[in-house]
């Protein structure tokens, strides 16, 4: 009785260890390596369904946040919109999991449509009007924009060559 209840208390433990070592994996921020490497979930779709397949999805489910099941059956709404294959794809890769639906394909073409119209000085809600995008959406766009053109290039330097101290 003794070593049965003992056991009993090992396995506890070490199931616990487990919980928490895998609490603490998920707890920890991902390295910048990490964050680089990150497709988002519209260049997944893209990839796993192909640009039609997502457009569709996008028309009819844009925004909202759907249940994909774990499997496809030919009469289950993913396999109407998107086609049978399509549909168990989706479900193979989402399966038993809620989707947050992108509401938009954003390409390069709206994005330097929008940097074009500001420079233009357009204002943000003509802006929002003539891309068919929310004002956020083209506050994002532009910032995402601007700090990319922000950022300096890195260049390989010599590594025997003098330094410059301007201090």
């Amino acid at each position: 009785m003794q070593f049965a209840q003992k056991d009993k208390q090992t396995a506890e433990a070490n199931i616990g260890t487990r919980c928490n070592q895998q609490l603490d994996s998920q707890r920890r921020p991902p390295s910048p390596q990490d964050r680089r490497s990150k497709k988002t979930l519209l260049q997944t779709l893209i990839d796993l369904l192909g640009r039609s397949c997502v457009e569709k999805l996008i028309a009819q489910f844009g925004g909202a946040r759907i249940w994909v099941p774990v499997r496809s059956t030919p009469e289950g709404k993913l396999a109407q919109v998107l086609g049978a294959e399509a549909a168990s794809v989706l479900c193979s890769r989402f399966g038993g999991d809620y989707l947050q639906v992108p509401n938009t394909l954003v390409d390069d073409n709206v994005c330097l449509r929008i940097a074009e119209l500001h420079r233009q000085g357009c204002k943000i809600n003509d802006i929002a009007r003539a891309v068919g995008r929310s004002r956020r959406t083209v506050f994002r766009l532009l910032s995402k924009k601007i700090t990319e053109l922000r950022r300096p290039a890195r260049s390989i330097k010599d590594p025997n060559a003098p330094r410059d101290n301007q201090s």
